[in-house]
């Protein structure tokens, strides 16, 4: 008889041009802690480990646009204008429209998505403002929608760290 295998796969991570994948196969009814927050957000799963795989995959890792910045970071004193302009240009190779914007959370951001051209192609200016007026610190993380097969949903995250006012 053939045991039934649980495969686990932790979110591959870009470094340069090559991509790290790791794989935990699991079996048993032995609770299992997952190996990091990657996997099954760090909650207890059912299974022994059985055999861990590393992959290094090695090639061209191309962008489906470019950015000005890949994390939209609002830091500053409470009280005060913090804001960051993002710029999204999509790829010759992805060329896309964005349908929809939105943010997980959403309750400490103000944001403004304006269309503007880079060279003949569509290009994006992503305003996004902080409504915290105190101390403290927040994440979030905006899902854009695009028409485009390759990359359908980007995700950009946020993270917000406001100041006492000085």
């Amino acid at each position: 008889m053939i045991p039934d295998f649980d495969v686990l796969i932790c979110q591959g991570k870009v470094h340069g041009k090559q991509s790290a994948i790791s794989i935990a196969v699991c079996h048993c009814d032995f609770p299992l802690m997952a190996l990091d927050d990657t996997m099954h957000g760090g909650k207890p799963h059912t299974g022994a480990v059985a055999h861990i795989l590393n992959f290094i995959l090695s090639g061209d890792v191309r962008p489906v646009a470019d950015f000005s910045a890949t994390v939209i970071s609002l830091t500053g004193s409470a009280g005060t204008d913090i804001r960051q302009i993002i710029r999204i240009s999509p790829v010759a190779e992805n060329r896309f429209r964005i349908t929809g914007i939105a943010p997980e959370d959403g309750k400490n951001l103000k944001y403004e998505l304006i269309e503007t051209t880079s060279g003949e192609a569509p290009a994006y200016e992503l305003t996004v403002c902080n409504l915290k007026q105190d101390k403290g610190w927040y994440r979030d993380k905006f899902h854009i929608l695009t028409d485009s097969t390759i990359s359908p949903e980007i995700l950009i995250p946020v993270l917000g760290l406001i100041r006492e006012r000085r």
